[in-house]
């Protein structure tokens, strides 16, 4: 009877597995919180640096065909481009002579960030 009993006490008891399956969850769903903010820097800055250089190249198109900027002009410029300046097909529009996608650029005037970095050192 004793040799059945040695062989029981080898495995893991399910309060160990529910556990070590318990603190899993928690390290994966800090992770994915950690990946998808990430994800999204990404991707806004992915977008502004497209507009940049998009703008430079509309600017160099505007000075080589001898051409005054309108909306025409610069949607025209855009669709020979292909358009897909900004990663989640964000509207790209040009004002103050700046090209900017409606989703990924905010304002500094109405004292919001475009999320870029300014220099300054980050604390908490």
């Amino acid at each position: 009877m004793e040799k059945s009993r040695i062989a029981h006490d080898q495995g893991f008891t399910l309060v160990e597995l529910t556990v070590v399956m318990v603190i899993g969850v928690i390290i994966f769903s800090g992770t994915i919180f950690l990946y998808k903010g990430y994800i999204e820097k990404a991707i806004r800055q992915t977008c502004n640096a497209n507009c940049v250089q998009f703008e430079g190249m509309y600017h160099s198109h505007l000075l080589m065909e001898n051409k005054e900027h309108t909306a025409y002009e610069f949607k025209d410029y855009l669709q020979k481009c292909g358009g897909s300046i900004c990663p989640t097909n964000g509207e790209i529009k040009y004002a103050n002579g700046m090209v900017r996608c409606n989703l990924h650029f905010k304002d500094k005037t109405n004292g919001t960030d475009d999320g870029g970095d300014n220099g300054s050192v980050p604390y908490l």
